[in-house]
């Protein structure tokens, strides 16, 4: 009679914590699955969570970071970073990009003007080409004011593009890109630009003003500006990445994938006031979490005591080895040549043991290494 008793305990218990696996409301950012267990999961704007064939629920986590500027500099004399960061360029009375502040820490934004000069202009440009690694997708990212009252007969671009106009105007602002821009007219759309594609290369995704979707912003306040792209399809939302408010697919977008972040104004006959963009930071990030720069290293090795152009441009030098040492200095350059900006230089000891020395930095004239000794050096590159 015990162990019938004990049974029976044991039962209930059994049956009390199954009563706890039965389906309940499943609130998910502001989503819900209903009591038993039907219906989706969805975000709170109504995006619905997916699952495959292998019944597995498919979850991003946050992109990881590949450059980042918030325009805040701890200096007496803060300056805009045009060494590393950004490429400024201006013409025909528009205002070059500068900091806004000037004292310690009293930067963080910049602001871009156009003028009010017919082909007036003013971009920044990012020192590097950022190219998506499917499955992932690149992750551009923009906080930015808009006036509330946008002034007439001036245009508005940020986004992607793969290389800058020297004298870009309204009707041709560039020639590959993606982004966000600003009519002459005012209106806010979402536009690719191709070369071959559209009426001039352009190829309009979404209006996003009253006459379209009617999701632009009026008020002035700063928003930030998501584009998520990869050579297939490519998506933009506003102040929340669930707030998707443009899609498109690889048919409309550029041709050229390898795209730097951009930023620019112009202005264009009859405009009265000039357009000011405050901007107080900008992003770049990669969902499917590649490395920077998103290729594999190259690597360059030399045996012999000489002066050797490793890499002519902008590039990524992640590290030097020596792999068998020999008594001397090995000179890394950021140059076309053995003299110039010097990135280090590393003393070698015969009686070394190999050693990598790792840089991780960027350089943007060229990547040279000089030695008058005969060892055995590596450099891995971008």
């Amino acid at each position: 009679m015990r162990k019938y008793l004990v049974a029976l305990a044991l039962l209930a218990t059994v049956s009390m914590a199954s009563l706890l696996w039965l389906p309940r409301a499943i609130t998910q950012q502001g989503g819900q699955l209903p009591n038993g267990g039907g219906g989706t999961i969805q975000g709170p704007n109504g995006n619905p969570a997916t699952v495959n064939g292998n019944n597995e629920m498919r979850v991003n986590i946050e992109g990881q970071q590949l450059f980042g500027d918030t325009f805040d500099q701890p200096t007496a004399a803060p300056v805009l970073n045009t060494t590393q960061n950004w490429t400024v360029t201006a013409g025909n009375g528009g205002t070059a990009a500068a900091l806004n502040g000037t004292g310690t820490n009293n930067a963080g934004s910049i602001g871009i003007s156009s003028g009010t000069t017919a082909g007036g202009f003013s971009c920044v440009t990012g020192k590097v080409a950022y190219a998506p690694v499917p499955p992932g997708f690149l992750v551009y990212g923009f906080r930015i004011q808009l006036p509330a009252a946008l002034p007439v007969n001036t245009y508005a671009f940020w986004g992607a593009s793969a290389s800058q106009l020297a004298s870009p105007t309204v009707a041709s602002p560039l020639t590959e890109g993606l982004g966000t821009e600003i009519t002459a007219t005012g209106k806010m759309q979402t536009v690719s630009y191709a070369a071959g594609g559209g009426v001039g290369g352009r190829t309009l995704i979404t209006d996003l003003s009253a006459t379209g979707t009617n999701k632009q912003p009026l008020d002035g306040a700063t928003y930030t500006h998501y584009e998520y792209f990869r050579g297939d399809k490519f998506y933009f939302a506003l102040t929340d990445q669930d707030n998707i408010t443009s899609t498109g697919t690889g048919a409309q977008g550029p041709n050229i994938n390898s795209m730097k972040p951009t930023i620019c104004v112009m202005a264009q006959a009859g405009a009265v006031s000039s357009l000011t963009l405050t901007v107080s930071s900008v992003f770049v990030g990669d969902n499917g979490h590649n490395t920077m720069g998103l290729t594999p290293y190259s690597y360059f090795n030399m045996t012999t005591g000489t002066t050797s152009l490793v890499k002519s441009g902008s590039g990524f030098l992640h590290n030097v080895c020596i792999n068998t040492p020999a008594a001397g200095t090995l000179l890394v350059l950021d140059s076309l040549t053995g003299a110039g900006v010097h990135i280090g230089q590393l003393t070698e000891v015969a009686a070394q043991i190999p050693a990598c020395s790792i840089f991780d930095v960027q350089f943007l004239t060229g990547l040279t290494l000089s030695t008058t000794v005969a060892g055995d050096i590596t450099a891995s590159y971008r």
